[in-house]
């Protein structure tokens, strides 16, 4: 019997627990439902501890059990060294527990000193603009992806030297405003000058630097085809419009883009104008100091990108009467402009 109970000794024993009965010389099984060594014989539970070295999860096939397997923490592109760091402690213990001696701890002392002071400035730099950045992403509530790439491209830029003599905040900033730019997120440089209490002059400056190192400037150009329906949507959400007004604005911004009217123009000023003209033709009227507060911009900027708009598209037509417009217009039943068509 005890022959075949060697297969107990696998689980819980340890080298400083016995696996054999005190009572009557036989080994000990091991019940994993209890956790419990019971001595086949007698019956006497041990009251030794067992300690259980296997997994806590579950795992029904070979592939899962592969995805579970625990190598350390994941890489994280968030943190300057990926997360796969050594420290040199400056405990006054060694891992068994002895106080080491007055020689011991200033020889480790030193070695940590060492450690700390061999880190290059490029490190100390990355650390802290990767906090920014996740400083940023909380603020911001953007995706961890964007983050991820934000910080991809900041290490372009701190690997090739563009970071002397200027923000380590800005350039941070440019990087998560590119990484927005680049899966379509919305993003306006006006929402970094609030988190970062930077000028768009500078901020502007530092995406200009980020753009021409990625050299990016075609494929960049080419994201903001399609940038004008994610800008149009969130601010049509912000301003409570319905989803048939949203979508004619898409269209006039789609056709204004075709037109080239786009060049050279802030992309939240042409969403925030076809949004004002979809919503006058629509009759789900905002005002322009109502567009203008959600868009970040002034009205001025939203009645010229107007008369550019209607001019081109030929919308002459689309006239809006004396004092109209300054009384907004909200739709109780969208679905009266489901079919309404520009």
């Amino acid at each position: 019997m005890s022959s075949g109970n060697r297969k107990g000794k696998t689980v819980g024993e340890t080298n400083n627990t016995s696996n054999i009965c005190d009572e009557c010389g036989e080994d000990y099984i091991y019940d994993p439902l209890k956790g419990e060594r019971i001595c086949p014989n007698c019956g006497i539970v041990s009251d030794d501890p067992v300690y259980s070295l296997g997994p806590e999860w579950r795992a029904y096939d070979s592939e899962e059990e592969k995805m579970r397997s625990r190598n350390g923490d994941p890489l994280s592109l968030l943190q300057a060294d990926l997360g796969v760091h050594s420290k040199i402690s400056n405990s006054k213990i060694d891992s068994r527990g002895n106080v080491l001696s007055a020689e011991k701890q200033r020889h480790y002392y030193r070695l940590s000193q060492v450690n700390n002071q061999s880190l290059e400035s490029k490190v100390r730099n990355l650390k802290q603009a990767l906090r920014e950045i996740k400083r940023l992403k909380s603020q911001l509530q953007i995706t961890v992806q964007n983050a991820e790439l934000a910080s991809i491209y900041y290490r372009k830029v701190l690997q090739a030297n563009l970071i002397r003599g200027r923000s380590i905040i800005g350039m941070a900033a440019a990087c998560i405003y590119l990484a927005c730019r680049k899966t379509k997120t919305p993003l306006t440089l006006k929402d970094l000058q609030e988190a970062t209490d930077l000028s768009i002059k500078e901020l502007g400056r530092c995406v200009r630097i980020v753009l021409k190192l990625l050299e990016k400037e075609e494929n960049t150009n080419k994201d903001q085809k399609t940038a004008y329906p994610a800008l149009i949507l969130k601010l049509g959400q912000n301003l409570e419009m319905s989803m048939p007004t949203i979508k004619i604005a898409i269209k006039i911004s789609e056709e204004a883009r075709k037109h080239g009217l786009t060049i050279g123009k802030n992309p939240m000023s042409i969403a925030a104008a076809s949004l004002y003209i979809a919503g006058v033709y629509t009759g789900e009227r905002r005002t322009q100091s109502q567009i203008a507060r959600a868009a970040k911009t002034t009205p001025v900027t939203i009645r010229n990108r107007f008369k550019e708009i209607i001019g081109v598209l030929n919308l002459d037509d689309l006239e809006v009467k004396r004092g109209a417009a300054a009384i907004p217009v909200y739709i109780d039943d969208p679905r009266k402009l489901s079919r309404t068509e520009l």
